[in-house]
C-alpha cells in the first residue's frame, strides 16, 4: 500500500479550518488506497490509541503529533526556525519510501526546504497545499520574520515542489505562470461524519456568522446591515457569531445591533466542534460578506461547504471560486453583488421574504450541493484520475 503524509502547523482534529482541510484531503487519499498520516500538533484525547502499534488515529487516519518547546523564547525559535525537523521526523516515522507522497500545508519556506531536501534523496513525491495568496499589504501586521519566510515559501520554495494543490483557480493561475503542475482541490466536506438532520425553527429565522476568517470578512458591514433592517424583518431574526471575542467588535456597532435585535444577538466566543455542529443544525442561514481583492479571490472559506452539510443556506457576496463554480443563486444560496451594509441588508431581506416551503427547498438544495460538489468521496475520484494521468498511482 502506498503511503502519504500531510504535515503542517494546525491543531488536529477539527481545531481549525486547516485541520479540517487536512482531514478531508487525508480521507480522500485513504479512499483511493493510501495509508495516510497527519503530522501536526493536536488533541490526542480525541484520537484512538493503538497500544500494540504505539500510534494514534482519527477517522482511520494515523496521527503523528508534535509539540513545540515550552518557554516563550524557545517556543519562538522552534516555531520560526525549527518546524522542518518535526516534519522530517514524522515523514521518517511514517515510513515513506520511493513513490510515496509528502504533502505540505504550511507556508514556511525554511521548513519546506528541509522536507524537499530529505524527500529528494528518498525519491518521495512532494506536494504543497496553498490556500492563501497574500499581498504585501495583507502581511503588514505580521512580523518581519513571518513576512520574509512566507514570501520565500510562496515564490521560491513551493515552485520546487513536484506538484501544487491550490485551493482556488486564482492561486492555480499564479503557479501555472511558473509552469508548475497544479490541481485545484477546494475545501472539502464529510457529509456522513455527523447526522445532518436540519431542525425546524418555527417562525424565528436564525443566521450564523462563523468568524474564523475575520481578516477577510467585512464583519462591520454585516452588523451594520442588521441595524438597517426594517423592524418587521429584525423582529423575526436571531443572529449568532462564533469564534470571536466580544471585545474585538466595534463598541458603537455592537451597542446598536444589540439594541436592534433586542436580545437575539448572541456571541459564542468558543464552541467545541460538536457544539458548533449542533448550532449549524439549528440555523437557517450563513451570512458572509467579503470585498473583492487578491486575498479573497485566492481564498476559499471552509465555512461555506461546512454549514451547507447541515442544510444551512449561504447568504454570500459574489467573490472567488465558491460563488463562481459551486453555488447557484436562488437555488441553494443567496448570492449578492457588493459587500457593503446596504447590499448585505438587501440580501438578508431577500432571505426573510422566503416562505417556509421555499426555505426548506433551498435547504435541501444546499445539502445536495455539498454532497455532489464538496464531499471528499467525490473528490477522491477526481484526485485518483489526476494521479493516474500523472503516473503518481
Amino acid at each position: 500500500m502506498k503511503k502519504a503524509v500531510i504535515y503542517g502547523f494546525f491543531r488536529f482534529p477539527h481545531m481549525s479550518a486547516n485541520a479540517n482541510y487536512a482531514q478531508y484531503l487525508g480521507l480522500a487519499l485513504k479512499e483511493i488506497g493510501y495509508d495516510v498520516t497527519i503530522i501536526s500538533p493536536g488533541d490526542i484525547e480525541k484520537c484512538e490509541y493503538d497500544e500494540k502499534e504505539n500510534e494514534y488515529s482519527y477517522k482511520k487516519l494515523k496521527f503523528c503529533p508534535y509539540e513545540l518547546k515550552s518557554g516563550k523564547f524557545r517556543h519562538y525559535i522552534d516555531y520560526n526556525f525549527g518546524l522542518g525537523k518535526y516534519f522530517v521526523e514524522g515523514i521518517k516515522k511514517a515510513g515513506l519510501e520511493k513513490g510515496d507522497i509528502a504533502i505540505g500545508y504550511i507556508p514556511d519556506g525554511l521548513a519546506l526546504q528541509m522536507v524537499i531536501k530529505y524527500c529528494s534523496k528518498k525519491q518521495i513525491i512532494t506536494m504543497q497545499c496553498v490556500d492563501e495568496l497574500f499581498g504585501k499589504a495583507d502581511l503588514k501586521e505580521r512580523s518581519l520574520i513571518y513576512r520574509l519566510n512566507y514570501e520565500y515559501a510562496i515564490n521560491s520554495v513551493i515552485p520546487r515542489m513536484d506538484y501544487v494543490l491550490p485551493i482556488s483557480h486564482y492561486i492555480q493561475d499564479y503557479y501555472d505562470q511558473k509552469e508548475i503542475k497544479t490541481f485545484v482541490v477546494p475545501i472539502m466536506a464529510d457529509t456522513q461524519e455527523y447526522d445532518n438532520v436540519h431542525y425546524d425553527h418555527a417562525e424565528l429565522i436564525k443566521i450564523v456568522y462563523p468568524a474564523n476568517g475575520m481578516v477577510k470578512d467585512n464583519l462591520n458591514d454585516m452588523l451594520e446591515a442588521l441595524c438597517q433592517l426594517p423592524e418587521k424583518n429584525r423582529k423575526i431574526l436571531e443572529f449568532h457569531i462564533t469564534g470571536v471575542k466580544k471585545e474585538t467588535i466595534c463598541e458603537s456597532i455592537l451597542e446598536r445591533v444589540q439594541a436592534s435585535l433586542k436580545g437575539r444577538f448572541i456571541i459564542h466566543e468558543w464552541l467545541d466542534y460538536d457544539e458548533l455542529i449542533n448550532l449549524y443544525k439549528n440555523t437557517d442561514f450563513l451570512l458572509l460578506a467579503r470585498k473583492t481583492c487578491q486575498m479573497t479571490l485566492a481564498n476559499f472559506p471552509s465555512k461555506v461547504p461546512e454549514v451547507m452539510t447541515y442544510g444551512v443556506i449561504p447568504i454570500v457576496s459574489r467573490v472567488g471560486d465558491y460563488t463562481k463554480y459551486y453555488l447557484t443563486n436562488d437555488v441553494d444560496s443567496i448570492v449578492f453583488d457588493g459587500y457593503t451594509s446596504d447590499k448585505c441588508c438587501e440580501a438578508i431581506i431577500r432571505a426573510t421574504r422566503l416562505s417556509k416551503e421555499e426555505r426548506e427547498k433551498m435547504s435541501e438544495n444546499a445539502r445536495k450541493c455539498v454532497h455532489d460538489k464538496f464531499d471528499y468521496r467525490v473528490w477522491a475520484e477526481k484526485i485518483k484520475e489526476y494521479f493516474k494521468n500523472n503516473n503518481i498511482l
